[in-house]
């Protein structure tokens, strides 16, 4: 799908910040100091309401950066973890450390008790 699913959703802080006001007492929208009525639904003809569904539920995919938030955790969660060398580790990449320090750091860095 090339197209965006919707023309534009805008979030309580935005419509804020934007100054756009929805009263649903007065069933009435006001941006930029422009009143425009909002339209009820149930006054649509029937098949007008069907085709907007129709098109809403045809539309209504998961958003590509969420599909991949998930893929992402779910790779996260699935990782099989284990238990680091840690002998090896310090041995390798601590090779400016004295053998007192080595030791030292592999005892503050030891699970057991």
């Amino acid at each position: 799908m090339t197209k965006p699913v919707y023309d534009l959703i805008l979030g309580c802080n935005t419509m804020k910040e934007l100054g756009i006001v929805l009263d649903f007492q007065k069933m009435q929208i006001t941006i930029d100091e422009i009143i425009l009525p909002m339209r009820n639904i149930n006054s649509l003809a029937s098949t007008k309401i069907e085709k907007a569904w129709s098109v809403n539920n045809s539309m209504a995919h998961e958003p590509i950066s969420t599909n991949n938030a998930i893929q992402r955790v779910v790779e996260i969660l699935d990782a099989n973890y284990e238990q680091a060398d840690l002998q090896a580790v310090v041995d390798a990449t601590g090779l400016h450390l004295s053998l007192q320090d080595k030791n030292k750091f592999l005892r503050n860095c030891s699970m057991e008790p």
